[in-house]
């Protein structure tokens, strides 16, 4: 756990995450989101630095795990910090093989099924309604156990 104080101390955890790594007896890594996964993995996991650094999206023939995780982090980060609703086809094709290739390289050259099932979904039609739904169900959970750990 120094490490992970550490970590907290010097701002490259935050207070949530903090709190989820205490609870990591009752939680698994299932429970930790990409950035704070990725934190772990760069920190402690003795992984090596990528070529353009951790904060940069590397070359696409750099194959080294770092390098696959740096590659998922700039484009999670290039997602979630946005304005732009839309892209065309021709750069979510490039962003798609990108991540793909990470996904694929840091599950030892297979194919995460997961990666089919997200790239066949209909984001226009029921699929989405359903998708849409269970998040809100799932928040809707997260915000009740919350409720009933902090206030009873």
């Amino acid at each position: 756990m120094p490490v992970i104080i550490r970590l907290n101390k010097s701002k490259r955890i935050n207070a949530a995450q903090l709190e989820i790594l205490r609870e990591c007896q009752e939680r698994s890594s299932k429970d930790f989101d990409l950035t704070l996964m990725i934190c772990l993995l760069r920190n402690i996991g003795g992984l090596s630095t990528p070529s353009n650094g951790w904060d940069q999206l590397p070359h696409p023939n750099e194959t080294l795990p770092g390098a696959d995780l740096a590659t998922l982090k700039w484009y999670r980060n290039e997602v979630a910090h946005t304005t732009l609703t839309s892209m065309d086809t021709n750069e979510f094709t490039d962003k798609w093989t990108r991540v793909e290739k990470a996904l694929t390289s840091l599950n030892k050259g297979q194919r995460p099924h997961e990666v089919t099932e997200i790239q066949n979904y209909d984001l226009d039609g029921e699929q989405a309604k359903a998708l849409a739904n269970a998040e809100l169900k799932h928040l809707k959970t997260e915000y009740m156990e919350f409720e009933r750990e902090n206030y009873g």
